[in-house]
């Protein structure tokens, strides 16, 4: 029995797995449900522990890319032994790792920051001219970190406070708030649309991003086996896993007319203390006789770079009593099981109190000439009140520390998770059949999960710019019986005629009762047939359910930030899997806007975020999955230790849980009929602007999923190759090549039942992914090579030339060399170079997705054993 630790998210971490103690990894692609339980829709990766360790094993790692900014550390230490002449076995593992942050300013490809925008010379959507282009390096040209000053509450760039320009007399500049709140000269590059500008001086997002995200982990393991008789046997693991990290940046605290309600630009009046004589000066003669005035920024300076620190510990316990016995000629096992899990954990966000921000950003003079908030002088009875310290957000870091610290607010989630599992099963040979034995399984398990969110008083409170966050504590059982069953048709002395040399069917039945979803069951039956020596075929056929995860069930309401691909936006209104629905339902909503039909959209939603909110669904039903596998296996004799397979999965996902992006709900919303349920999920502003969404998790529909993957396995003595006849003691030459077309979603229906264009092929699901893997060994000496290659991905397979351009990113590549030499029988050393061509990712890649992130990365190693 092996025990996954789970972390918050409900999902197995494969982190926590001690890899000194695997013994085997079984795959089973497409079914499993019946067998394995809940989740297995899609197969099953099955990490089997060995029950037993002996000898002491240590290793340890260095690593660092080629630019010396991605140290990672690994180490790990093993120890087992056999006491009482090897009934008992006892054995430990321990193991660290260390890694470090990455933000996008280093890395070329991400520091470029490439984004697409309006293009210009587009005249029409019929015009063979892409509606938008590549453009680098992206800022956002409304706000800075210092801080931009309006005429009017606006986002315009013509509203900016223009001075003197010092380079050409005369003339005027737009202006920005720089150290001692003085204004000065401000480039805002080349202005595209909103929040989109190529370079200038606008907030670049790049350094307040991060690549990778640094973390510490420890992992503690301990197995035990004993024999109590040569016919039963108790099996222990516990599990200790910690896990901390801190996401060293953040996007800032936003003030700016590109944001909505409190994030909106900041007004205050000329006579605002903190505004030196100077600059009072230049926005009187910006805007004679004009009182007040709005500032926008990207506010980094007054809780750090809001770093996130999350910490998650968990432990899991198990015991399985085992045995067999031998009746009526027959072999029969069986085992009872018991664990109890626990994960707890907790993100914090620093953050401001909203109230507090208000009242301090209000400053005044009193009647002795010193700054203080104007709540300080009209006696006010709120307690937020109480100790206020002004704040100053002319220029960059400007405000006292005082002042930072009266705003600051902590917001913290807490969270728990426990599981308990009782399991039991009994099998073991049905009949004795000419080709084998019938044999069976069949068993039952009771499952308990619980979880509890706990934010902070402050989270609780909403007293931050994010919705309030409810406390939330869910729970559910599930019971379930099962039964699987193995028949060998015909092999061994029984056979058939035509070359027919083996065959057998399988199958097996799960029956669940989830005290939540309700009472399901899975199935699956198949079987395979060696046709001729050499010559294999499989198939099968299930039925697999996935019940929804606790935190689908019962994440608390919180706020999400999204930017999104709006269908109605004069790029992409003529696009989509139905231009002509698309169009039709845009032009309603922009009627219903009381805007004209044919009105252009310039949609901020699709550079700039929009502030929405997501949370758990506690009526979740199970999703369900019919899925049928076939496949060939090959062993030609003609070429020895070759095989190769090749197998079609097609899996139809019915109540598919999805949490819905924006993009998704606007593309539900207009490529479906008109009002649908996903139309109430957003909201536009009389321009037409997204202002607000609401997502979070669903039954959506159902989803077609279909795909061939193709295995090559040879392997061969090199003292066989001509070439290589001069190497004496050659090891083995094994080559591996695997062909993987990611099995797309072909159909895919949200809500209100819209077919979703297909994403095979796109930025993040490509079509082609494959692996060569050599490897040779000569002597004490190992080595390999193994390539990676993704295919060319198009971004959005609707749209065409008049929507973007480039449609598509390139080819990837990337190679990865090791060798190993055994110094003594014990000791080994070891060094590579992942991706050793620094294949950046394709042009131009707007988000890392499926890319390498860390580009040249060498490592050393040693690992002793005793």
């Amino acid at each position: 029995m092996t025990v996954l630790v789970q972390p918050p998210g409900g999902q197995v971490d494969l982190n926590a797995i001690p890899t000194a103690f695997i013994d085997r990894i079984d795959v089973v692609q497409a079914t499993g449900a019946s067998v394995y339980g809940s989740d297995a829709i899609s197969g099953v990766i099955n990490i089997i522990l060995k029950d037993k360790y002996e000898g002491v094993e240590a290793d340890a790692q260095y690593g660092n890319s080629s630019r010396h900014d991605y140290p990672d550390y690994r180490v790990r230490l093993s120890v087992g032994h056999d006491f009482f002449d090897g009934r008992l076995n006892l054995a430990m593992n321990f193991e660290w790792n260390k890694t470090a942050a990455l933000d996008y300013t280093q890395r070329p490809w991400s520091a470029a920051q490439y984004t697409f925008a309006a293009n210009p010379l587009n005249t029409s959507s019929s015009d063979g001219i892409p509606s938008q282009i590549v453009i680098t390096p992206r800022t956002i040209p409304e706000l800075t970190q210092g801080g931009l000053i309006y005429k009017s509450n606006s986002i315009s760039l013509s509203q900016l406070v223009t001075i003197p320009d010092p380079a050409h007399p005369g003339q005027t500049v737009k202006a920005q708030l720089t150290s001692g709140s003085l204004l000065a000269p401000y480039d805002p590059g080349t202005f595209y649309q909103a929040s989109v500008a190529a370079g200038g001086q606008g907030l670049s997002l790049a350094p307040l991003t991060s690549l990778e995200t640094p973390l510490d982990r420890k992992l503690v393991t301990l197995i035990g086996r004993w024999e109590i008789s040569p016919h039963v046997r108790l099996h222990g693991q516990a599990f200790f896993t910690g896990y901390d990290s801190t996401e060293p940046t953040n996007q800032p605290i936003y003030n700016s007319g590109l944001f909505g309600g409190v994030s909106g630009n900041l007004a205050f009046n000329i006579n605002n203390p903190f505004l030196p004589s100077a600059t009072v000066a230049a926005l009187q003669a910006a805007a004679p006789g004009q009182q007040t005035f709005y500032l926008a920024r990207g506010s980094t300076d007054l809780v750090g770079r809001n770093a996130v620190v999350s910490q998650t510990k968990s432990y899991d316990l198990a015991l399985n009593l085992e045995g067999d016995f031998r009746t009526w000629d027959r072999n029969f096992r069986w085992n009872v099981a018991v664990s109890q899990g626990r994960t707890w954990g907790f993100f914090d966000q620093p953050s401001i109190n909203q109230t507090k921000f208000a009242y301090a950003f209000n400053a005044v003079k009193d009647g002795s000439g010193n700054i203080v908030c104007a709540v300080s002088l009209t006696n006010s009875t709120d307690p937020l009140a109480q100790g206020c310290k002004p704040l100053n957000l002319f220029g960059y870091n400007a405000s006292s520390q005082a002042a930072k610290d009266y705003i600051f607010a902590d917001f913290r989630d807490d969270l728990v998770l426990l599981q308990r599992d009782v399991e039991a099963n009994f099998g073991g040979d049905v009949w004795k059949l000419p080709a084998g034995p019938w044999s069976f399984n069949a068993g039952a398990e009771y499952r308990w999960e619980q979880s509890k969110f706990l934010p902070n008083d402050n989270a609780l409170n909403g007293v931050g710019r994010s919705v309030a966050i409810a406390k939330v504590i869910g729970k559910y059982d599930t019971k379930e019986v099962y039964l699987e069953t193995r028949i060998p048709v015909f092999g061994g002395s029984f056979s058939l005629p035509y070359g027919f040399r083996s065959g057998e069917l399988n199958a097996s039945y799960r029956w669940v009762d989830n005290s939540l979803t309700g009472k399901d069951v899975a199935w699956t039956y198949g079987g395979s047939l060696e046709v001729y020596k050499g010559v294999s075929l499989r198939a099968s056929r299930s039925q697999t359910f996935r019940a929804p995860a606790i935190t689908e069930l019962f994440l608390p309401t919180s706020s999400l930030f999204s930017t999104a691909t709006d269908p109605c936006d004069k790029s992409n209104i003529s696009s989509g899997p139905s231009p002509s629905t698309r169009t039709a339902n845009c032009q309603a909503a922009f009627q219903a806007l009381g805007l004209p039909a044919n009105y252009q959209l310039t949609s901020n939603v699709q550079v700039a975020t929009v502030q929405g909110t997501t949370g758990g669904n506690p009526q979740l039903r199970n999703e369900i999955g019919h899925s049928w596998t076939y496949g060939i296996v090959l062993s030609p004799r003609f070429i020895p230790n070759l095989t190769v397979s090749a197998d079609y999965v097609h899996i139809d996902l019915t109540g598919a849980i999805s949490s819905f992006t924006l993009s998704q709900i606007l593309q539900t919303c207009y490529d479906g009929p008109a009002g649908g349920p996903a139309c109430s999920r957003f909201t536009r502003d009389n321009q037409g602007q997204i202002t607000a969404f609401q997502s979070g998790f669903v039954n959506a529909g159902y989803t077609r999923f279909a795909g061939v993957s193709v295995v090559i396995n040879y392997e061969t003595d090199v003292n066989q190759v001509p070439l290589f006849k001069q190497l004496e003691n050659a090891g083995p030459h094994r080559g591996h090549t695997a062909h993987v077309p990611d099995p797309p979603p072909a159909e895919s229906v949200l809500g209100a039942g819209a077919d979703l264009a297909d994403t095979e092929g796109t930025v993040g699901i490509p079509r082609w992914n494959d692996e060569l893997d050599v490897r040779y060994a000569v002597g004490k000496f190992h080595g390999s090579w193994t390539m990676h290659y993704l295919s060319s991905s198009l971004y959005n397979r609707t749209f065409t030339i008049e929507n973007r351009y480039p449609l598509s990113v390139g080819n990837y590549y990337t190679h990865d060399f090791n060798v190993s030499y055994d110094i003594t029988p014990r000791i080994q050393a070891r060094a590579g170079i992942n991706n050793i061509t620094d294949s950046a990712p394709p042009y131009p890649t707007v988000s890392p997705s499926v890319y390498d992130e860390i580009g040249r990365f060498g490592f050393v190693g040693l690992k002793v054993r005793y």
